[in-house]
């Protein structure tokens, strides 16, 4: 299957809200607060106190409002500094986001090696460490395997590929697929901010109140809420030097590199289909 084809198809369920900003969080927690003040304040008798619960309520209506239109104008009004890169190759559906990064994968068995592959995009001009871990579960009841984990920082701007290559056992290869679990980890160095185009948030199994105690703090944690199945074909293993596979990474766009998605994608291609 062509590298072009399997960038515009549809991975993952592509459902799941937006992340969440920290405007619309204060500005869903004020409606909720000025809700529980108006009700007593206006079914109640009409007294000092159920005046001052008017009061009250009516700040933080308002309140709630000027969150409210904060978070529209902090997502929707602004334009990007540099192109969203990961749009220009993949459909929307396909584009994850946990803070700091936005990122899509590409999984696909050559012969007799699974290939994992994500294209990781800086959405701020500072640098950005990420970590993501993957687990490979080759049946229902196995033991889930944990491959060495991706730890990169990624440079102002940049968008990057990472590969992976995972040598197949000739028991793996007699299986019918495996389940490829990623967890994603950020940390961002200096919020300034390049791309604004919202995604999916990646973990839609996330509590709203621990995605809105995150938002407290620099570091974000987003994972275990999305997998992959990936169908295996069974064939015969080659001979595999004795070296440990790990992780390779290529900058496939920054401020001083910039490249068109078409010649982009050319490198994906020669990357994720080339021999080791």
């Amino acid at each position: 299957m062509g590298i072009r084809k399997i960038l515009w198809m549809d991975i993952g369920s592509g459902a799941g809200p937006k992340p969440l900003t920290f405007q619309k969080t204060l500005s869903v927690l004020l409606f909720i607060t000025c809700i529980f003040l108006l009700l007593p304040g206006y079914l109640g008798e009409k007294t000092d106190k159920t005046l001052v619960l008017r009061q009250w309520g009516w700040a933080f209506f308002f309140s709630s409002v000027a969150f409210s239109g904060w978070h529209i104008w902090a997502t929707s009004s602004k334009r990007n500094i540099y192109p969203d890169v990961l749009s220009m190759i993949f459909k929307p559906k396909a584009i994850f986001e946990a803070s700091g990064i936005q990122f899509s994968f590409l999984m696909s068995q050559m012969r007799d090696e699974i290939r994992i592959a994500t294209i990781i995009q800086n959405m701020h001009d500072s640098v950005t460490t990420t970590q993501m871990d993957f687990a490979l579960q080759f049946s229902k009841n196995a033991n889930r395997i944990a491959l060495p984990s991706l730890k990169h920082e990624l440079g102002p701007s940049h968008v990057t590929l990472a590969q992976y290559r995972f040598p197949l056992s000739t028991a793996q290869m007699q299986k019918k697929y495996a389940k490829i679990t990623p967890t994603v980890r950020t940390h961002i160095t200096e919020p300034a901010q390049v791309r604004f185009d919202r995604r999916q948030v990646f973990d839609t199994k996330m509590k709203p109140w621990l995605s809105f105690l995150m938002l407290a703090g620099p570091v974000a944690v987003f994972g275990g809420g999305r997998f992959f199945t990936l169908r295996l074909s069974p064939v015969t293993p080659e001979s595999r030097s004795q070296t440990p596979p790990k992780w390779a990474f290529r900058t496939l766009w920054s401020p001083v590199m910039r490249k068109t998605g078409e010649e982009i994608m050319d490198i994906i291609d020669s990357e994720t289909s080339g021999e080791q």
